[in-house]
């Protein structure tokens, strides 16, 4: 890392360099091939390997909903870019005690976020569904009263998954407070096929590992904000 940088954590911060320590969204992919059991251990005592960053002044963030892509069709360099960010997410949320759930889409199971071995389960958990995206965000909004009161400021749904995650579901109606963060299969870009049923969203390729902290963060920023391409 080249001098005068400062290293940060949280979401919203640029990458330069190596590092072992920083933010989930940092973390080598490489990593997710070790054994849970060993992962988790890596998680708990300091042991991961990440990319170094800038500092930069994070954005006032809110509670979430984090609605993770968890079904094979996220297997490979998606899940390699998204579980990263959820968990990076979950962590600085947890880290200034802004409460937050995470809704797995495809089995539809919800499970808390209070300790680094449940936040873990954000690049863990996995099961053989499709699922329904409509029943997915359904539930999701559902689950917005129970965020309503812990934060002065309303509880929002961050998707997290591919682009063409509802396809099949173009008719689907709208949704309350979803944001959409969805990234490319390799060398294939088309706009989301639910972009219009979020308030924000924002599209990456699986490559650009170092706009992920600083796009979660706008997309559940106090601020609103444009939609991000």
């Amino acid at each position: 890392m080249s001098a005068g940088t400062a290293q940060g954590t949280g979401i919203g911060i640029d990458r330069s360099g190596y590092s072992r320590t920083g933010p989930l969204t940092a973390l080598l992919p490489s990593q997710f091939a070790l054994p849970e059991d060993l992962l988790l251990w890596r998680y708990l005592n300091g042991g991961l390997l990440y990319r170094a960053r800038s500092g930069q002044e994070p954005p006032q963030l809110r509670p979430v909903i984090i609605v993770l892509d968890t079904s094979p069709a996220t297997l490979g360099p998606i899940g390699a870019l998204i579980r990263p960010a959820a968990l990076a997410l979950a962590t600085t949320l947890s880290q200034k005690q802004i409460p937050a759930l995470f809704h797995s889409a495809g089995d539809e199971k919800v499970f808390f976020l209070q300790t680094p071995t449940d936040r873990l389960r954000l690049l863990t958990h996995r099961h053989g569904n499709l699922g329904d995206p409509v029943i997915s965000i359904q539930k999701a909004e559902s689950l917005l009263g129970s965020l309503q009161h812990e934060h002065p400021l309303e509880p929002v749904i961050l998707l997290l998954t591919h682009s063409f995650w509802g396809v099949e579901f173009e008719d689907a109606p709208n949704f309350r407070r979803l944001r959409g963060f969805f990234v490319h299969y390799p060398d294939i870009s088309p706009q989301p096929a639910w972009a219009n049923k979020c308030e924000q969203w924002a599209v990456l390729r699986h490559t650009d590992i170092s706009k992920v902290a600083a796009v979660i963060g706008r997309l559940i920023g106090s601020e609103p904000v444009s939609t991000v391409k």
